[in-house]
C-alpha cells in the first residue's frame, strides 16, 4: 500500500514540479511558476498592442459576406475570414469587444502551449522547453499585435495538442484555410518537409500523416472560402500572393537594409540553440534547416517581415527544436542559464517596413490615458499606428 502511495506522490509531483529544474529554486521548480514568470517577461520586454488592421477584421465581422473595401488594394483583408466570421457569430457589435476577443485567443493559446508541454515534451527536459517557448518571439508576437495573428497562432497551438488525431487535425486545417491560408500553409509545409525529411530511419509514420492531414485540410479550408465568397459574390481583386510579388523590388530593399535584424527577429537568442542543434550533424538537425529555408524565403514577398517569419516558422520550431528531446538533451542547465540572461539584455526587435522595439511605453501610455484625464496618448488619427508611425 505504501509503495502505492509513493508511486501516487511521485506522479502528482511530476505533473506539477520539473524533474531536473534549471533554477536551484523551490518556487521556479514548478512548471506553472517557471513559464508563467518568464512569459511575463516577454511581454514586458515586447508591451501589448493591436494590429494595424483591426479595425478593417472588425468591420468583416459586422458583415462577413459582403466586401466592405472599394480599394482593390485592401480587398485581400477579407480573405483572413474566419476570426471575423467567429466574433459574427458571437454578436460582437463593437470594436472594444471584437480586440478582447482577440486577446481571449492569444491567452488561450499561452495556455495550450504550457499544456503541450507538460503532456507531450519528456518529463526530463520540461524546464528547458518551458523557458525556451516563453522566450521564443511567436508567443509574444500575439500580444505585440493582437488581432488575426492570436487567432492564427490558437490553430497552431492546438494542432500541437491534438496531432494524434487525424480528423481532429483535418477539421482544425479546413478552419486554418478559412482564416488565413497563406501563412498556416507556409508554416504547415515547413513542418511537412521536416518531418518528410527525418522520415528514414525512425521518425513516426503518424508525425508525418499528421502533417500532411493539416496541409490537406488548410486546402479544403482555402477552398471552401473560395466557394462562399463565389455564392456571396465577394470580390477579391489582389491577393496576397499578386500584393507580394508587386512588392518584390521594395521587399528586396527592405532585405538588403535590415536583412540580419529580420532573421534575427524570427528566434532571437534561441539561435543560439540552433547553431548547437547544427553542430551535431545529426539528421533532426540538417532536417531542421532544410525546412526552415521555406519561412526563410517567404519574407522576400511581405513588408512586415518579422510577423510572418516567426509565425511561418513556428510549427517547425515547435517540433523540431523547442520540444526535440535529441536537441535539449544536447543543451546543459548552464548554456540554457546564459540564453537566458542574453534574452534579457537583448531588446525585442520588430521589422515591418522598418524597425521597431518594445511598445510597452506606449501600452503603459495608454492605459494611463484611459485611467486619468490627460494627453499622453493621441486620441486623432488611427490610435492603432501611433507605435508605428
Amino acid at each position: 500500500m505504501s509503495s502505492k502511495t509513493d508511486r501516487a506522490r511521485m506522479r502528482k509531483q511530476s505533473n506539477f514540479f520539473l524533474i531536473n529544474p534549471v533554477f536551484n529554486n523551490k518556487f521556479l521548480s514548478r512548471k506553472s511558476n517557471l513559464f508563467s514568470i518568464t512569459f511575463f517577461m516577454a511581454l514586458i520586454k515586447s508591451g501589448i498592442w493591436v494590429f494595424p488592421a483591426i479595425y478593417a477584421s472588425f468591420v468583416i465581422s459586422q458583415q462577413p459576406f459582403q466586401q466592405p473595401f472599394s480599394n482593390p488594394d485592401d480587398q485581400y483583408l477579407m480573405t483572413t475570414w474566419f476570426a471575423s466570421y467567429f466574433a459574427n457569430i458571437l454578436g460582437i457589435k463593437t470594436l472594444a469587444s471584437f480586440i478582447i476577443l482577440h486577446f481571449i485567443f492569444a491567452l488561450y493559446s499561452i495556455y495550450l502551449l504550457f499544456r503541450f508541454i507538460t503532456k507531450h515534451v519528456e518529463i526530463t527536459q520540461q524546464g528547458k522547453s518551458l523557458l525556451l517557448f516563453a522566450m521564443l518571439p511567436a508567443a509574444s508576437t500575439i500580444f505585440y499585435w493582437v488581432g488575426m495573428d492570436s487567432f492564427t497562432f490558437l490553430i497552431m497551438v492546438i494542432f500541437l495538442n491534438v496531432k494524434k488525431y487525424p480528423l481532429a487535425v483535418l477539421f482544425l486545417g479546413v478552419i486554418g484555410g478559412l482564416h488565413h491560408f497563406e501563412i498556416l500553409l507556409v508554416s504547415s509545409a515547413s513542418l511537412l518537409t521536416y518531418q518528410f525529411l527525418r522520415i528514414l530511419p525512425k521518425v513516426k509514420s503518424q508525425e508525418l500523416f499528421s502533417a500532411c492531414s493539416f496541409v490537406f485540410g488548410i486546402l479544403i479550408g482555402k477552398l471552401l472560402l473560395n466557394f462562399i465568397f463565389k455564392v456571396q459574390g465577394v470580390v477579391v481583386s489582389k491577393n496576397r500572393v499578386s500584393i507580394g510579388l508587386d512588392g518584390l523590388k521594395s521587399n528586396l530593399e527592405l532585405i538588403t537594409k535590415y536583412g540580419f535584424l529580420i532573421y534575427w527577429s524570427m528566434l532571437g537568442v534561441i539561435w543560439f540553440v540552433l547553431i548547437v542543434a547544427l553542430f551535431k550533424r545529426n539528421r533532426d538537425s540538417l532536417a531542421l534547416l532544410l525546412s526552415l529555408l521555406i519561412p526563410l524565403v517567404v519574407v522576400f514577398f511581405v513588408r512586415d517581415s518579422s510577423r510572418v517569419i516567426q509565425l511561418t516558422s513556428f510549427l517547425t520550431i515547435a517540433m523540431g527544436l523547442i520540444s526535440n528531446k535529441n536537441i535539449l538533451e544536447s543543451i546543459s542547465n548552464k548554456q540554457i542559464k546564459i540564453i537566458f540572461v542574453f534574452w534579457l539584455l537583448i531588446p525585442w526587435v520588430w521589422v515591418w517596413q522598418g524597425v521597431f522595439g518594445s511598445n510597452i511605453l506606449f501600452t503603459v501610455k495608454y492605459v494611463l490615458s484611459r485611467l486619468f484625464v490627460n494627453d499622453l496618448a493621441p486620441w486623432t488619427g488611427n490610435i492603432t499606428m501611433w507605435p508605428f508611425s
